[in-house]
């Protein structure tokens, strides 16, 4: 039955249905906004991921310095510090562009990794370039690679850059 003109019908606890229907759209536009909050978060959590490549804990979780043309990684802004470790029988060398005096200091620009020994785990690291291994350099080249952030935005945000989250 029809409420008669100008007469509101309202719900048991006296709110109508355009009230009720604007407070479903403000729970939906609070949803989405928590939405957005989860994908802003999970950029910023790209700086410092829990992942690992191969033994070396990097800051990015995997290698993401560019890579030039010889297939060597290197740094846009600040210094490769390099260490080394072993997973099986292989040793890696780990490195991290970084503004820091040690591998653990940022500001971190990108991480690095690369397989030193394929046969054999031994200690100390071998010195040498920083040749990106072959499923890297297959990344890099066919577009797929993971990027590091622009340098000015890890100067613009060293609260999020700065220090290693292990």
């Amino acid at each position: 039955m029809k409420p008669a003109r100008g007469v509101r019908r309202t719900s048991a606890d006296g709110t109508t249905r355009r009230r009720f229907l604007g407070g479903v759209s403000k729970v939906g536009m609070a949803v989405v906004a928590g939405a957005a909050g989860l994908v802003e978060t999970g950029q910023k959590a790209m700086a410092s991921p829990q992942a690992t490549w191969r033994c070396c804990n990097l800051y990015f979780g995997q290698p993401n310095c560019p890579i030039n043309s010889s297939g060597s990684y290197y740094c846009t802004r600040g210094t490769m510090r390099q260490w080394c470790c072993c997973s099986g029988s292989r040793t890696y060398a780990c490195g991290e562009c970084t503004g820091g005096s040690s591998c653990g200091q940022g500001p971190f620009y990108c991480s690095a990794g690369w397989t030193t020994a394929p046969n054999t785990c031994v200690s100390g690291c071998a010195s040498g370039v920083a040749t990106a291994d072959a499923a890297e350099l297959a990344t890099w080249n066919n577009g797929t690679y993971p990027s590091a952030p622009a340098p000015d935005y890890v100067d613009a945000h060293p609260e999020v850059f700065a220090v290693r989250h292990r």
